[in-house]
C-alpha cells in the first residue's frame, strides 16, 4: 500500500480527545485519525448502497427475483464481514464494500446452486431486524 503524508489543522480541544482516545487504546494518533478517515469514507459508501427499512448495515441483493437481506460488519483489521441471515452458513467477506457485496451476491447464487443440486428443499426464513434503545445512565464505557 503506498503512503501520502497529511498536514491537518485541528482545534486543541479535539486534539485533546484524540489524545486521551489514543492512551486508551493504546494506539497514536495518526492511528486513530487514519480510522477515522477510513470510518468515513466506508461509511459515505455505505450510504449510497440501496438500504432496507433505513437500518444501517442492511442490505438487499436482488438474485433470480428474490430479494435476501445481507448484514455488512466492519472487520477490526479492514474491510467487511457479510452474512445472509435467512440462509444459514451463507457468509462472505471483502476488502471493500464493493467487494463485499460482490462476494455475498456469488455465495447467495452458489448456496443457492447448491441447494438445488442436493435436491434439497428451501424456504428462506423470515428475519427481523429491530433497533433496542438503551438510556444513556445504564451504559458505562
Amino acid at each position: 500500500m503506498s503512503t501520502q503524508t497529511f498536514n491537518i489543522i485541528l482545534p486543541k480541544e479535539l486534539v485533546k480527545k484524540i489524545d486521551e482516545r489514543a492512551k486508551k487504546e493504546y494506539k497514536n494518533r495518526s492511528e486513530l485519525i487514519r480510522e477515522a478517515v477510513r470510518f468515513y469514507v466506508e461509511k459515505q459508501e455505505l450510504k449510497s448502497a440501496p438500504q432496507v427499512n433505513e437500518k444501517p448495515g442492511l442490505y438487499s441483493v436482488n438474485k433470480n427475483q428474490t430479494t435476501y437481506e445481507v448484514v455488512f460488519e466492519e472487520a477490526k483489521e479492514g474491510g467487511y464481514y457479510v452474512y445472509v441471515p435467512s440462509l444459514s452458513g451463507c457468509i462472505s467477506e471483502g476488502d471493500t464494500f464493493e467487494e463485499a457485496k460482490e462476494r455475498i451476491t456469488e455465495a447467495i447464487s452458489g448456496y443457492l446452486e447448491s441447494m438445488k443440486k442436493d435436491k434439497k428443499s428451501f424456504q428462506k426464513s423470515n428475519v427481523f431486524i429491530g433497533s433496542i434503545e438503551i438510556p444513556p445512565h445504564s451504559i458505562s464505557l
